[in-house]
């Protein structure tokens, strides 16, 4: 088991860093969208695959990289110099004696978390995208008119979501998993919507404008109330409809 165990953990790592390279890779030729879903359905399957697998876990143990110094002794040998005194020294006093390194073993931790990053990743992003316009640095210019930024918001939105969807179909299958990024997208712009109108309307006070909360439809001209804000979202969005 033990020696399962440790293959299991690093060929999971191993798998893990070679995503990343291709991930990498896809953003440099299509989008950083395409490469944050890449990865988060590749790792979805790659989680699934090692649930059949009793991994337990191991904690990250300090270990030595004999790689240098392999290399080095197979182009000695093929030189023919292998037992060559000064060969030997060259082996201990030019750098090449082993490398203390960190291996991370437990395989389902580095997994979950490698899984997290990006989903936090994907959705901040298009989160961003939609909230930019009452972003605090946008917020705080002179000139800042927030009816017109929350109507850019709403217009944002309505574009961004048909997008989400679409990227979200062409990497992922379950239902489940697709409803649950939309979820989390609505979520935090909801959030970004909140924090901001706290924030414009403590301002509002200070500088003796009432902001007033209203509930059910608002207009388009208004700048809405959270609850207004998010009963739209919520249609907008369409999580599970």
């Amino acid at each position: 088991s033990s020696v399962f165990d440790d293959l299991a953990h690093q060929i999971v790592h191993q798998t893990i860093l070679s995503l990343h390279t291709a991930a990498t890779q896809i953003s440099a030729r299509a989008s950083p969208t395409d490469a944050q879903l890449f990865l988060i359905k590749h790792l979805l399957i790659l989680k699934q695959q090692i649930v059949a697998f009793d991994i337990e876990f191991v904690t990250p143990e300090i270990s030595f990289d004999f790689s240098s110094m392999t290399n080095t002794f197979y182009e000695l040998r093929e030189r023919g110099g292998l037992f060559n005194p000064r060969n030997l020294m060259r082996l201990v006093g030019g750098g090449l004696m082993p490398r203390v390194v960190e291996n991370m073993l437990d395989a389902k931790a580095e997994l979950d978390g490698r899984l997290r990053t990006v989903i936090n990743e994907f959705t901040n992003a298009i989160t961003t995208r939609i909230t930019s316009p009452i972003a605090a640095p946008s917020a705080a210019k002179k000139d800042f008119d927030a009816n017109a930024a929350t109507r850019t918001i709403r217009e944002a939105a309505e574009k961004e979501v048909p997008f989400l969807r679409k990227k979200l179909g062409e990497y992922l299958d379950d239902v489940r998993t697709k409803e649950t990024l939309v979820a989390a997208v609505q979520e935090q712009v909801a959030e970004v919507y909140d924090e901001f109108f706290e924030r414009y309307a403590k301002e509002g006070r200070a500088n003796g404008r009432a902001m007033v909360k209203k509930k059910g439809k608002g207009r388009e001209d208004e700048l809405w109330d959270p609850e207004t804000f998010a009963e739209w979202t919520g249609r907008v969005f369409g999580v599970g409809g």
